[in-house]
């Protein structure tokens, strides 16, 4: 079986677009870590982050992607931008905030070695601060990432990146 240009042109536009979605996650989760770090130097507690970065990078840069191709990621797309960005980041947040829910209780649960035990630690106040820390981080970083994909959706592949690249503003009428 013979490979088409059609197939490799495919296969470079897909990698370039996880890469490119992949380095963005990479570097906003970097800098929560790095923000998570420097909080808690403050109390002598260590905290190393660089590999959960890249993982959470690469992991949520293929199901956003992937959610972005289905019905899902389509819902509120006639309306408003704000509405179908929001939408979005809440959507995805929700997703990510039950992924890590589930990590953390599970982690809780082995450390107790018990259900009642882990569900008692899963809900001290320290873990529920650092999941809510957490999701709202990832809002954030959700809704600056739908926000500029509907720019640039709406200014044409590459438009917005272009836009923010520009030297002055007056330069687009050139």
């Amino acid at each position: 079986m013979t490979e088409g240009p059609g197939v490799r042109s495919r296969l470079v536009r897909e990698l370039r677009e996880v890469g490119r979605v992949t380095l963005y996650f990479l570097v906003c989760f970097g800098l929560v870590g790095s923000l998570k770090k420097l909080l808690l130097a403050e109390y002598d507690i260590r905290f190393t982050a660089a590999g959960a970065a890249v993982i959470g990078a690469l992991v949520v840069a293929k199901v956003v992607i992937l959610l972005d191709h289905t019905s899902a990621g389509e819902r509120f797309r006639g309306g408003r931008v704000l509405s179908h960005v929001v939408y979005k980041a809440i959507a995805y947040t929700l997703a990510v905030t039950l992924v890590v829910a589930a990590e953390h209780f599970h982690h809780a649960y082995r450390t107790a070695g018990s259900w009642a035990g882990g569900w008692s630690e899963f809900t001290t106040l320290g873990q529920v601060c650092h999941m809510l820390f957490t999701a709202i981080c990832v809002f954030l970083i959700f809704c600056a990432y739908n926000l500029y994909e509907e720019v640039d959706r709406r200014l044409g592949g590459g438009g917005a990146l272009r836009a923010f690249l520009m030297s002055r503003w007056d330069d687009a009428s050139e």
